[in-house]
Formats: C-alpha cells, structure tokens, sequence
C-alpha cells in the first residue's frame, strides 16, 4: 500500500469542504501568542505517544471522524492548543500535499512565511533541534509570531528527535526526505504539521498540528503494521 494511499486512511481524514491552501495572515493580525506553548512543545512526543496508544487500542475511528472520537484523541493529547476537528482536518489536507509535492517544496512554495523562516523551518527538519536559531540578526528582525512559531518548531523538532532517538535519522528504510536524504516521516511531518497548523489556526494549533503530523508519519514510516 502506498505512503499516499495511507495518509488517505488516517485518523484525521479528508474533509471534502476545507480543501484551502492554508494562509499566514498573522491569523487576522491577532498573534495569538500563548506563553505556555514553549512547555507544551517540549513534550509534543509524549502527547503524540499518548494518541498513538489510543490509536493502537481501541483503532482507527471511521470516517468521516465524529466529534467524539476527536474529542477522544484531542483528550489523548492532552487538549493541545486551540485545535479543533475542522482545523485538523485542513491540516491533515495540507500534510498529504507535503507528501505529494515533497517536504522543501511545500514548505518553499506553498507557505507564505519569510524566507528566513521557510529556510529555518527546513533546516530544522532535517539536522534537528538548532540551539542557534535565535542568534542570528536575520531571526531578531522576524515578527513576534515568526519568532516563537520558529522556537515551538525547534521544540517539537527535538523533543521528536530525542524521542525517537538520532538512529531514525539515519535509518537507510526512512520513507521520507530532505535535502535528498533519508529521514523519518514521523519527525518530518511533525515538523511539517506545526508550521502548517500555525498557519492554518495560529500559534495555538502548532503543537496540534505537530501531533497530527507525527502521527501521518508514524503511518508513513509503517508503525501501523
């Protein structure tokens, strides 16, 4: 079965009616920025471990998904943000585009972020957590929403990193890439649900999509098997 044909059968389905490409308009000016995102990306991998057991033990939800079986896996996240079912859905959208089109060119030409984000965003997929990321003048000159959306990417790029440990980084099987290089689906598409989901629905949705990404990957790289 295809990477494709699997994320059209993952927990957060299609949603036939919101299939917009998702905008940065600084999410109507409001930055909606919340000072505990920065805790709850540092444990993004226990709230997508969290949903991965609800998914491993009671299944897939049928589709299209109810509200209570969102609610269900939302619970499971330990209510990550502002997300809802119809934002994840849109996400989920999104990230099935990632996988189509690839993760640099979504992300490059599909985002309406600066070019100093869109490079940091792809730089951060793929070498992981950069403890640099704030010291360069090019970051100080970014909006505020940039610059913490940027902070949670690199908290959730390396709390998925140390979750799954640098050898799924490596791995000749990882079923995605960057820069041409192997790498897990499972932290890529978390890094790429996150900057899609502060696109979509603000700061808040980061961490949510970051999950939703995470557990597209988890599928892509077989952890369904």
């Amino acid at each position: 079965m295809s990477v494709v044909l699997l994320l059209s059968v993952v927990i957060f389905s299609c949603s036939k009616e919101d299939n917009t490409t998702p905008e940065n308009t600084d999410v109507n000016s409001e930055l909606l920025i919340v000072k505990s995102t920065d805790r709850a990306s540092e444990n993004a991998f226990d709230r997508f471990k969290s949903v991965q057991s609800e998914i491993e033990s009671k299944g897939v939800p049928t589709f299209p998904m109810s509200r209570g079986d969102f609610s269900a896996l939302y619970g499971a996240a330990g209510n990550p943000g502002s997300l809802t079912a119809k934002s994840a859905n849109m996400i989920a959208d999104q990230l099935m585009v990632v996988e189509e089109v690839g993760f640099e060119t979504y992300i490059l030409d599909r985002t309406k972020y600066s070019d100093f984000a869109k490079e940091a965003i792809i730089k951060i997929a793929a070498e992981g957590y950069l403890p640099e990321l704030t010291e360069s003048e090019e970051f100080a000159s970014l909006s505020e929403f940039e610059q913490v959306l940027l902070k949670d990417i690199n908290l959730i790029s390396k709390d998925f990193s140390e979750g799954l440990g640098r050898s799924a980084f490596t791995a000749k099987t990882a079923n995605c890439t960057i820069n041409g290089q192997p790498a897990p689906c499972t932290a890529t598409l978390a890094v790429a649900g996150a900057a899609i989901g502060g696109a979509i629905c603000g700061l808040p949705c980061a961490v949510g999509g970051g999950i939703i990404g995470g557990i597209i990957g988890w599928f892509a790289d077989g952890g369904s098997k």
